[in-house]
Protein backbone atom coordinates (compact mmCIF):
# COMPACT_ATOMS: atom_id res chain seq x y z
CA UNK A 1 0.00 0.00 0.00
CA UNK A 2 1.40 3.36 -0.95
CA UNK A 3 1.32 6.42 1.24
CA UNK A 4 -1.03 8.18 -1.17
CA UNK A 5 -3.45 5.23 -0.98
CA UNK A 6 -3.37 5.39 2.78
CA UNK A 7 -4.26 9.09 2.81
CA UNK A 8 -7.04 8.43 0.30
CA UNK A 9 -8.49 5.53 2.33
CA UNK A 10 -8.58 7.57 5.54
CA UNK A 11 -9.91 10.59 3.62
CA UNK A 12 -7.29 12.98 4.99
CA UNK A 13 -4.66 15.32 3.58
CA UNK A 14 -0.91 14.83 4.02
CA UNK A 15 -0.77 18.19 5.77
CA UNK A 16 -3.23 17.20 8.51
CA UNK A 17 -1.89 17.02 12.05
CA UNK A 18 -1.73 13.86 14.14
CA UNK A 19 -4.89 14.67 16.12
CA UNK A 20 -6.95 14.99 12.94
CA UNK A 21 -5.56 11.73 11.62
CA UNK A 22 -6.35 9.86 14.84
CA UNK A 23 -9.87 11.30 15.01
CA UNK A 24 -10.59 10.31 11.41
CA UNK A 25 -9.16 6.83 12.02
CA UNK A 26 -11.35 6.31 15.09
CA UNK A 27 -14.42 7.58 13.28
CA UNK A 28 -13.90 5.21 10.36
CA UNK A 29 -13.05 2.20 12.53
CA UNK A 30 -16.21 2.71 14.55
CA UNK A 31 -18.22 2.96 11.37
CA UNK A 32 -16.78 -0.19 9.74
CA UNK A 33 -15.96 -2.32 12.80
CA UNK A 34 -17.11 -5.95 12.28
CA UNK A 35 -18.98 -5.97 15.60
CA UNK A 36 -21.08 -2.99 14.57
CA UNK A 37 -21.37 -3.58 10.84
CA UNK A 38 -21.98 -7.21 9.80
CA UNK A 39 -21.50 -6.57 6.07
CA UNK A 40 -18.60 -8.49 4.47
CA UNK A 41 -17.43 -5.39 2.61
CA UNK A 42 -17.32 -3.50 5.91
CA UNK A 43 -14.91 -6.06 7.32
CA UNK A 44 -12.61 -5.70 4.30
CA UNK A 45 -12.80 -1.93 4.56
CA UNK A 46 -11.99 -2.14 8.26
CA UNK A 47 -8.81 -4.12 7.49
CA UNK A 48 -7.83 -1.56 4.84
CA UNK A 49 -8.36 1.28 7.30
CA UNK A 50 -6.15 -0.43 9.88
CA UNK A 51 -3.40 -1.01 7.32
CA UNK A 52 -3.64 2.58 6.08
CA UNK A 53 -3.33 3.92 9.63
CA UNK A 54 -0.25 1.73 10.21
CA UNK A 55 1.37 3.12 7.07
CA UNK A 56 0.59 6.73 7.98
CA UNK A 57 1.65 6.38 11.61
CA UNK A 58 4.91 4.76 10.52
CA UNK A 59 5.46 7.59 8.05
CA UNK A 60 4.88 10.20 10.78
CA UNK A 61 7.10 8.30 13.24
CA UNK A 62 9.96 8.11 10.78
CA UNK A 63 9.50 11.75 9.75
CA UNK A 64 9.63 12.98 13.36
CA UNK A 65 12.61 10.78 14.27
CA UNK A 66 14.48 11.74 11.09
CA UNK A 67 14.68 8.13 9.94
CA UNK A 68 14.90 7.51 6.22
CA UNK A 69 12.93 4.63 4.72
CA UNK A 70 14.35 3.34 1.44
CA UNK A 71 11.02 3.54 -0.35
CA UNK A 72 8.49 5.70 1.44
CA UNK A 73 5.69 4.33 -0.72
CA UNK A 74 6.32 0.70 0.23
CA UNK A 75 6.23 -0.06 3.94
CA UNK A 76 7.80 -3.40 4.74
CA UNK A 77 7.12 -5.81 7.57
CA UNK A 78 10.52 -4.99 9.07
CA UNK A 79 9.56 -1.31 9.25
CA UNK A 80 6.35 -2.15 11.10
CA UNK A 81 8.28 -4.37 13.54
CA UNK A 82 10.74 -1.53 14.10
CA UNK A 83 7.84 0.82 14.83
CA UNK A 84 6.34 -1.56 17.39
CA UNK A 85 9.76 -1.96 19.01
CA UNK A 86 10.05 1.84 19.34
CA UNK A 87 6.59 2.02 20.89
CA UNK A 88 7.47 -0.71 23.41
CA UNK A 89 10.63 1.17 24.41
CA UNK A 90 8.67 4.39 24.90
CA UNK A 91 6.03 2.58 26.98
CA UNK A 92 8.78 0.97 29.09
CA UNK A 93 10.33 4.36 29.79
CA UNK A 94 6.94 5.78 30.74
CA UNK A 95 6.16 2.89 33.07
CA UNK A 96 9.56 3.27 34.73
CA UNK A 97 8.86 6.96 35.42
CA UNK A 98 5.39 6.15 36.76
CA UNK A 99 6.84 3.55 39.15
CA UNK A 100 9.28 6.14 40.50
CA UNK A 101 6.41 8.58 41.12
CA UNK A 102 4.42 5.91 42.96
CA UNK A 103 7.41 4.97 45.12
CA UNK A 104 7.96 8.63 46.04
CA UNK A 105 4.31 8.94 47.04
CA UNK A 106 4.53 5.80 49.17
CA UNK A 107 7.67 7.02 50.92
CA UNK A 108 6.06 10.39 51.61
CA UNK A 109 2.89 8.76 52.95
CA UNK A 110 4.80 6.43 55.29
CA UNK A 111 7.06 9.23 56.60
CA UNK A 112 4.00 11.42 57.15
CA UNK A 113 2.36 8.78 59.34
CA UNK A 114 5.57 8.24 61.35
CA UNK A 115 5.80 11.95 61.98
CA UNK A 116 2.13 12.09 62.93
CA UNK A 117 2.60 9.20 65.40
CA UNK A 118 5.60 10.90 67.01
CA UNK A 119 3.66 14.14 67.44
CA UNK A 120 0.71 12.30 69.01
CA UNK A 121 3.01 10.44 71.43
CA UNK A 122 4.75 13.68 72.42
CA UNK A 123 1.40 15.37 72.90
CA UNK A 124 0.24 12.53 75.18
CA UNK A 125 3.46 12.70 77.19
CA UNK A 126 3.01 16.44 77.70
CA UNK A 127 -0.61 15.98 78.80
CA UNK A 128 0.25 13.23 81.29
CA UNK A 129 3.00 15.31 82.92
Amino acid sequence: MTLEDAFRILKIKPTDNKKTIVNQYRKLTLQFHPDRNKDLEAQKTYELIKKAYEVISLYHLTATKGIQIKKVNEITKADIEYKTKLKEQLNYRKSKKEKKKINIKRKWNSSFWYLFLIIVVLFLIIIVM
